[in-house]
């Protein structure tokens, strides 16, 4: 008995893994183009069309930072990104499309898509 709850345990927490291939979903992001000193980078629910046109759905979509310090200087980039939960099936198609997936950004700490 102690070894069948062991199982389901382990499987609890494989498919709970963000790294795990058969989770349904992956978050992709892409820089949303946003510079220091100005009021500029792209809206989510316009860089969103990128992947709805492409077929892909969007669960969910959120602001995030890619985590990496910058020096304060007006004209520089952000580190400002778009991130977009959508369905691992559609993962190729956004890569395609110039998204990348989330844990490919070392300094990236994940938080909850509402």
């Amino acid at each position: 008995m102690k070894y069948f709850v062991l199982v389901i345990g382990l499987t609890f927490l494989t498919a709970c893994s963000p790294e795990d291939a058969s989770t349904t979903y992956v978050k992709v992001h892409k820089y949303d183009g946003s510079i220091q000193c100005k009021d500029t980078g792209i809206a989510l629910d316009v860089m969103a069309l990128e992947l709805i046109n492409k077929g892909i759905d969007v669960v969910c979509s959120q602001k995030g930072h890619d985590g990496l310090s910058r020096a304060t200087v007006c004209e520089s980039d952000t580190g400002n990104i778009n991130i977009y939960k959508i369905f691992r099936a559609n993962l190729s198609d956004a890569v395609s499309a110039g998204f990348v997936p989330v844990s490919m950004l070392s300094e990236y700490r994940d938080q909850a898509c509402e």
